[in-house]
Formats: structure tokens, sequence, C-alpha cells
């Protein structure tokens, strides 16, 4: 079923998500859209409407249960589930990604890594699978690998990414310095790092502008 929860709302939710899975170990069982507010940097009444759209959770006198609202966020979004990754492109950081402390805490668990340098996938340590790139449409059906990120230089990720829809991903994070636009359905966000370093030099500049 196809939710009709807009783009910001669901960006916010699932940072809320991953905010109240660390918040556990502070042991409080209340939290308000005031401190989540405080925490995370947005608007206390965006999250409380964010938190209407996706269940009839109410703030009580001592905020929301936290339990309570993360398995309702996680079970709107399937963040229980597990899920299937690959890496394609296994220069410096595709290689750092492969052994992500981070992922065996979460529902991603990568499978599989993929570059076009034998000599490069040899001399890589990790205990994740590791696969020549004209294997990718074969191995991504195989292994029902269900997201992509990827790595790979700017000439050759387009192609690339193409290759990945084929195979059947659902979606793909892309870290080469080129934009690659939606494909049949398939979920794509570009992550140039210039670009989010003129971000925070953009929103620098207007908090300043503000004072």
């Amino acid at each position: 079923m196809k939710l009709n929860i807009p783009a910001p709302t669901v960006e916010r939710l699932t940072k809320l998500f991953s905010l109240l899975q660390k918040n556990k170990i502070e042991g409080k069982e209340k939290i308000s859209s005031a401190e989540l507010g405080s925490l995370t940097g947005f608007r206390a009444h965006n999250i409380r409407k964010d938190i209407s759209m996706i269940g009839a959770l109410e703030s009580g006198k001592n905020g929301y249960a936290q339990e309570s609202l993360e398995n309702v966020i996680g079970n709107t979004f399937g963040f229980r589930k597990k899920k299937k990754v690959c890496i394609v492109g296994l220069d410096m950081l595709g290689a750092a990604m492969l052994n992500n402390p981070d992922a065996g805490s979460s529902e991603f668990e990568i499978i599989a890594g993929f570059d076009s340098n034998t000599n490069r996938m040899e001399m890589i340590s990790t205990k994740v699978p590791l696969f020549h790139l004209y294997e990718i449409e074969e191995k991504v059906k195989e292994l029902g690998i269900e997201y992509a990120i990827l790595a790979v230089t700017p000439e050759n990720a387009i192609k690339t990414a193409e290759r990945l829809v084929t195979g059947g991903v659902k979606g793909i994070l892309n870290f080469s310095p080129i934009i690659i636009a939606p494909k049949n359905g398939v979920q794509i966000r570009n992550i140039y790092l210039v670009e989010e370093l003129r971000l925070l030099s953009a929103l620098d500049a207007a908090n300043l502008q503000q004072m």
C-alpha cells in the first residue's frame, strides 16, 4: 500500500526513529515534542504534525511513550525488516563502508561488494563476498539485494546505476559526483560531498544574517 506522506515528513520521522533507538540507553520512557525538537533541530509543532500522520499516538502530560512511538514509525516504514545491501566501487570510500560497524546494529546487511579492479579486490580485507562489476545484474537478482551504495567514478555512475536497476534494486545511495535521476520507480539519493559542504556554508551564512 502506497503511503501518502510528504517527503519532508518521511525524512523527519526517519531521523526521529534513529534518535529514539539511541535514546533507549537513557532509560527514559517518555519524551516530549519539545525535547525531540531540541535534539533534532526540528520545530516541535512539525514533529507533532508528522507523528499524527502515521497513527493516533497522543502526547500526554509527559510526552510520547518512546517505545510506542518507535514501534509506530518502524512498522509504518518497514524498519523492522532486514534488508540486503551491496557496495559498488571499492576505492577508499567504498572499501571503508564495507566494514561499517553500524551496519550490524541496523536492519541493513551489507552482503556483497563490486568493483572492476580485480587487484584492488584481492587487497581488501573483509568478510563480505566481493564480485567483479560485470556480475552485478546476476548477483543482485541471485542474492536478493534491495539497496545499493554507489561509489564509482562519474563516467561510470549512470551506466552502473542502470545495471543495478536492471538487477532489481529498490534504491540507490549515490556518492558519485554526478546526479542520477530516479528511474523505473527506483529511489535514488544523490550525496555529493562538495554540495553538502556548500549547503553547510550557506546555512552558516544565513544564520549569521539572522543574528
